[in-house]
């Protein structure tokens, strides 16, 4: 019989509560359970749906803030790439005074007297000596200057030096840390790796307490290849450290650097490895 009955219809809380007292709260409870039922059903639904496409609608979101925040990210870093054709101020010229060369008197050049036979004068020893008596308002010189002055103004061509003082280049002092052309151990890098090999001295107190490690130790390579400034970069230990800055010190003389195609002070790092076999 109880299976022609709805268990949840109205008819059988009405019958199943006859004579009973209705305010009683398990009436109440089964006369809005379906209410509840279809609420939670409606609740279920609801976040199935959400738990299908709100991973998708965040990530949309998402998409669509970094897609903003690209673009003013590219609005802020716009850069104007038209260069402007910036014209010279106008500037007066300068001009720079210069001393004219003084005015030279009038020279000859007379050999030196020697006192000599009557055979071995020639002709054209007389004809410099008339010469020289001809113009006896000339100076006697170490050349001759014929189209000088001959009032006393004028100045001796002996007295006279024009010294061109030609520019002294100022030494290029600066310390390079990347040049064009990079300095080199003679030999290039095998030899420099051999040469360091050889000439390591493991320190005994650092093998027997089992120190090792990389130290990195930075120098300048002079103009004529010498090795100065030598420094600790990145220690391990102070035993090692040592080891290493007498390695680096004692290095024979490098090929130096060079930057548009001059001689210069480069900086160097050479790392070096303490491996215990």
């Amino acid at each position: 019989m109880t299976k022609d009955f709805d268990l949840q219809s109205p008819q059988w809380l009405e019958i199943l509560f006859e004579g009973k007292n209705k305010r009683y709260g398990a009436y109440q409870l089964r006369d809005e359970s379906s209410n509840r039922h279809i609420k939670a059903l409606i609740i279920v639904i609801i976040l199935g749906f959400a738990a299908i496409f709100l991973p998708e609608v965040i990530e949309n979101m998402i998409v669509k803030q970094q897609a903003v925040t690209q673009d003013e990210a590219f609005k802020q870093t716009d850069f104007d790439t038209k260069i402007e054709d910036k014209k010279p101020e106008d500037q007066q010229a300068i001009e720079i005074p210069t001393t004219p060369p003084p005015v030279l008197a009038k020279t000859i050049m007379v050999t030196e007297a020697k006192i000599v036979e009557d055979t071995q004068i020639q002709e054209q020893n007389l004809a410099q000596a008339n010469d020289a008596l001809k113009n006896l308002d000339a100076e006697i010189a170490a050349k001759t200057n014929l189209e000088g002055v001959t009032d006393g103004t004028g100045v001796n061509v002996d007295d006279y030096q024009e010294v061109v003082q030609e520019p002294v280049e100022k030494e290029d002092r600066q310390v390079y840390t990347w040049v064009q052309v990079k300095p080199s151990f003679p030999g290039g890098e095998d030899a420099r790796l051999k040469w360091l090999q050889d000439n390591l001295v493991y320190p005994s107190q650092a093998a027997e307490a089992n120190i090792q490690g990389l130290v990195q130790v930075g120098f300048v390579v002079e103009k004529d290849g010498s090795i100065t400034d030598v420094k600790i970069v990145k220690g391990v230990h102070s035993l090692l450290d040592r080891e290493a800055i007498r390695l680096v010190k004692s290095m024979p003389r490098w090929i130096p650097g060079k930057q548009n195609g001059n001689t210069v002070r480069a900086y160097f790092t050479q790392p070096i490895r303490f491996i215990l076999k």
